[in-house]
């Protein structure tokens, strides 16, 4: 497993994983859901849209979810798995800069 730290794997981390999520159903409506275009990285993308929208997150300190590592996990797919952060990344500059750019009255932002 070249991407994931060996010593990592025997400790508790902290993570937003779409399994550990509560979320209410207005949350869903207001950010959307998960985009099914992305093979890997749609929860990253959903977190940093929830982010860009002033959402706040709040964690607990118990464990509630297991995660199994191995050599066939989706992730494991690094090109794919960098796809799709990069995505969801450029995704959020790109909402950023709508919001940072002062425009001239009647000019539309860049889409």
């Amino acid at each position: 497993m070249q991407w994931f730290r060996q010593e990592l794997l025997d400790k508790t981390l902290l993570a937003r994983l779409p399994g550990t999520l509560l979320v209410r159903r207005s949350v869903f409506e207001r950010i959307g859901l998960f985009r099914e275009d992305l093979k890997l990285g749609s929860d990253v993308d959903w977190t940093w849209r929830a982010s860009d929208a002033g959402l706040r997150f709040h964690s607990i300190a118990e464990t509630v979810l297991l995660r199994r590592i191995h050599d066939a996990n989706a992730s494991m797919d690094m090109p794919q798995f960098i796809l799709g952060l990069l995505k969801g990344a450029g995704a959020s500059l790109a909402r950023k800069q709508r919001v940072a750019i002062p425009r001239p009255a009647g000019a539309t932002p860049p889409k």
